[in-house]
Formats: structure tokens, C-alpha cells, sequence
């Protein structure tokens, strides 16, 4: 039986009295490669943060790798690989100080050579002695997926973290990712908005519409769709976004 990676159960959150997440009922398991799509305000990063950790959920369940989100937080954020986002980087911090601030939570000594291959990969290695402030949008990205990988995690999260990536980067980051699924070291979850992005990479999509799960695609069942209707995933997508929302 494959290694159940996370596994969310009658996820709610609210703010107030919207209701950003509801009643959402989603798992993954080790060797999947994810694409998380929807309209902004469906509740994708929403429900990142509650499964990462970062929100505590209104109610339902989130399990980590086996691990329960509640129970033992510190556990299940040490499974997770989580994008750091770039405007949230400390900008008079290097590089390298907020990798070893990131790998000092996973208690994680040997953090520089887990990240060195990719580092190089994405032309970091020579500006991570560098302060934050003196990055470009891109590279402050890049840090931040580096930040991911640190630990070795069965999960890595990028909330539209590679909308700011250079092509050259934005592929080599995904071969990466795709090569770790492949070996089945871990799964990736990625939100974007650029669905042409994971049209041919994710193994699975998942789409959100206010708060829920729409729908929740395999590769094979993408395939079938698309070869009925004739349409690329952007427009399947578009369309229930127009329906539901008419």
C-alpha cells in the first residue's frame, strides 16, 4: 500500500462569518505531483496554511505523513517542505542565514549539502552570502523554494511560488521536483495560476471553488476529458469557474 504523504478530513476555516474552507476532504500519498487550481478567493491558500501548519483550522483534521497537525505540530511541519514566500523574506538577512535559520527549526545539520545540487541549478550558489535586499523578485523565489527542500520532507508545498522564476529556472526547478517524484521521495503540491504549468507535469489536479473541492482530476481522467472535448485543462477550468459563478 503507498505511503499516505497528507491526508486533510472535513477541513473547515472560517474568518469571521465567511467560511474560506468547508468541509474539504482531500489525501495524497507519496509520489504525486499535484496542481492545485482555482479562482483567487476559492480558498487555495487558505487551505495550504491550515495543512502546513501555519492556520489552525475551524474544525476537521490534518495528518502530516501519519503525523497529526494538532497533536504534534512540531512533527508534521518537520515532514513539510513549505516555499517561503518572497515578500515575506527578512531583507537584511543573506541568504544562507535564512536557510540555516529554516534547517535549525528541522534540527538539520547537514542542511547545505541537501540544498548545493539545486542551488547550483538555480544560479544561487555565489549570492546566498548576499543580503536578501539586494535580490531580485526571481531569486528571493528561488531562496525560498531552496528553503523547501531543506530536511528532506515527504511534502513540498509551493504556493505560487514559481510565478516569478525565470524559464530556465522555472524548468529546472521542475525537473527537480519531478525527479523526486519519480523516486518516490516525495509528493509535491503545487497552487498556481498558470495552469498551463502543470497541464503535462501534475500526475493529478485539484480544482477549488468557493471553499470546496470542485473537482479532482487523475492524469488519465485529464486525458479523457480533454480528448472529448477537444479543450486544454485552462479552459475545462475556466469554464466551471464561469458556470459556477453565473
Amino acid at each position: 500500500m503507498s505511503e499516505t504523504v497528507f491526508a486533510a478530513h472535513d477541513l473547515c476555516k472560517n474568518y469571521g462569518t465567511r467560511e474560506a474552507v468547508r468541509n474539504f476532504t482531500v489525501s495524497a500519498t507519496v509520489g504525486e505531483f499535484i496542481g492545485l487550481v482555482g479562482a483567487n478567493g476559492s480558498g487555495k491558500t487558505t487551505f495550504l496554511k491550515c495543512l502546513s501548519g501555519q492556520l489552525r483550522p475551524t474544525s476537521g483534521s490534518v495528518e502530516i505523513n501519519g503525523v497529526d497537525m494538532l497533536r504534534d505540530p512540531v512533527e508534521a511541519k518537520a515532514r513539510i517542505g513549505y516555499a517561503i514566500d518572497a515578500e515575506v523574506l527578512p531583507r537584511r538577512l543573506t541568504g544562507n542565514q535564512i536557510l540555516e535559520f529554516v534547517a535549525g527549526t528541522k534540527e538539520r545539520s547537514s542542511w547545505s549539502e541537501e540544498i548545493a545540487p539545486l542551488a547550483e541549478m538555480l544560479e544561487m550558489e555565489r549570492r546566498l552570502d548576499d543580503p536578501v535586499e539586494s535580490y531580485s523578485q526571481g531569486m528571493r523565489a528561488k531562496t525560498g523554494a531552496l528553503a523547501a527542500l531543506i530536511g528532506k520532507p515527504k511534502l513540498l508545498i509551493f504556493d505560487e511560488a514559481l510565478a516569478t522564476f525565470d524559464p530556465v529556472a522555472a524548468f529546472r526547478l521542475k525537473q527537480c521536483l519531478l525527479e523526486g517524484v519519480s523516486d518516490g521521495r516525495w509528493s509535491v503540491l503545487l497552487s498556481t495560476h498558470a495552469i498551463e504549468s502543470v497541464e503535462y507535469t501534475a500526475t493529478r489536479v485539484l480544482m477549488m471553488q468557493d471553499g470546496q473541492l470542485e473537482a479532482d482530476w487523475s492524469r488519465e481522467k485529464l486525458t479523457e476529458m480533454k480528448n472529448e472535448t477537444g479543450k486544454t485543462l485552462e479552459q475545462i477550468v475556466v469554464e466551471r469557474i464561469l458556470r459556477r459563478n453565473s
